[in-house]
């Protein structure tokens, strides 16, 4: 990687997070198989989820569990606050991959 381009301070947190903080000693065909690698895992990651908002879904609207309506409603927002999160560091992660698409 080029160890004198200036990384705007998104894509630095982005990259310090991902692959360490020893990134800029990687080369660039490294941190984009990385960074693609974990970029994929997140569609993983929110599969999981979804498939647990529905199911607790489906268990409110048949009254199959005993449950309150406010561990419902608290576990719904966990779990889409959850997918929220996910499709943003996805985002993120998409955006570090652009920029050294970008800067080769």
């Amino acid at each position: 990687m080029k160890k004198d381009l200036e990384y705007p301070p998104d894509i630095e947190a982005v990259l310090n997070l991902h692959l360490g903080k020893d990134f800029r000693e990687l080369d660039v065909e490294t941190c984009l198989a990385g960074l693609s690698k974990k970029r994929s895992r997140y569609w993983i990651m929110i599969a999981v989820n979804a498939f647990a908002l529905i199911f607790f879904s489906y268990s409110f609207i048949y009254e199959i569990t005993q449950f309150s309506d406010v561990v419902y409603y608290a576990l719904g927002t966990v779990f889409v606050l959850n997918v929220l999160l996910i499709v943003y560091q996805r985002k993120q992660i998409s955006k570090a991959i652009e920029f050294l698409d970008q800067n080769r």
